[in-house]
């Protein structure tokens, strides 16, 4: 391969990496055309792989920055979705902590109502403690004087039992006496009908 025809290869190279970038290809000079050659520019071999090797070094910073651009693009879409799922797990965690917030005021306040029952049910029932001990000292005090009355009650039975042992032997010995006097007068007197009588 003459030179000529590797700088056309290597023109045609660096073509198709300027078209891949949407850019317009260099034409070359072929000496058989009948074109105008008053608008044709004409190199000689060392600006010619000049040119090429800038264009190329170009097309090459061109890719570079294209996949720079993209990996960019791709990391920044991916940070948009990162920060997409933690705005929606910020506002899950952010509706969760509403909804235990209410929790926990509810149960402080389900606490508060306990602690406010418990202590008017503390205090009935201390209520009904003093009127159970109000209600047992005055049934002891009850007590107390019904075994008093009952003592006096027993000692009067007592000695109304005595005396009434007592009235029982008197009247006994009355009429024991009675009958041995009425026996001494009834042998004494004389024994007419009327004595009898």
């Amino acid at each position: 391969m003459t030179e000529l025809q590797q700088e056309r290869v290597e023109w045609e190279n660096l073509n198709k990496i300027l078209m891949r970038h949407g850019l317009k290809p260099v034409s070359l000079f072929v000496p058989q055309s009948n074109r105008n050659t008053s608008d044709m520019i004409v190199l000689d071999g060392q600006s010619s792989q000049g040119i090429r090797l800038a264009l190329k070094t170009l097309a090459e910073d061109i890719e570079r920055q294209q996949k720079v651009m993209q990996g960019l693009m791709e990391a920044n879409r991916c940070l948009r979705d990162v920060v997409r799922l933690e705005q929606g797990r910020a506002s899950r965690q952010e509706q969760r902590a509403k909804e235990l917030e209410i929790v926990v005021k509810n149960v402080k306040a389900k606490i508060c109502q306990l602690e406010d029952e418990a202590i008017a049910k503390a205090c009935q029932q201390q209520n009904q403690v003093k009127e159970l001990q109000k209600d047992q000292q005055a049934s002891q005090l009850k007590y107390q004087q019904q075994q008093e009355k009952l003592q006096e009650q027993e000692e009067i039975i007592a000695h109304l039992q005595k005396e009434l042992r007592k009235i029982g032997m008197e009247e006994r010995q009355r009429v024991a006496t009675q009958n041995k006097m009425f026996c001494q007068f009834c042998k004494r007197a004389p024994r007419s009908l009327l004595d009898q009588r």
